[in-house]
């Protein structure tokens, strides 16, 4: 999963980086997933409705491409486990929720 998030957007010796990899030591708290749900949506009270499309598609798409990239058998088959595609679908709609 590092690896793959290196060769998209996030730098090896990052903070984001150190972050990822504590994650993936010790699952995050489900109180990190509301706290982010709200700090979105007081962003996107802010943003215009281009910067708020921009920003979740940027933001969803980064973490589809970690999911995709740590998924399926040989390179074959659905990528994104369940588990990961419920997650990307609350990260999701926490853009919608005003």
């Amino acid at each position: 999963m590092l690896a793959a998030a290196s060769k998209s957007f996030v730098s090896k010796d990052s903070p984001d980086s150190t972050l990822l990899q504590q994650w993936m030591e010790h699952k995050p708290s489900a109180k990190l997933l509301e706290a982010w749900r709200h700090y979105i949506k007081g962003l996107c009270a802010e943003l215009s409705q281009h910067q708020k499309t921009a920003l979740k598609n940027d933001f969803i798409g980064h973490a589809r491409q970690v999911a995709e990239a740590t998924g399926g058998f040989l390179g074959l088959g659905n990528k994104i486990s369940k588990p990961e595609k419920e997650i990307l679908e609350k990260l999701e709609s926490a853009f919608d929720e005003q």
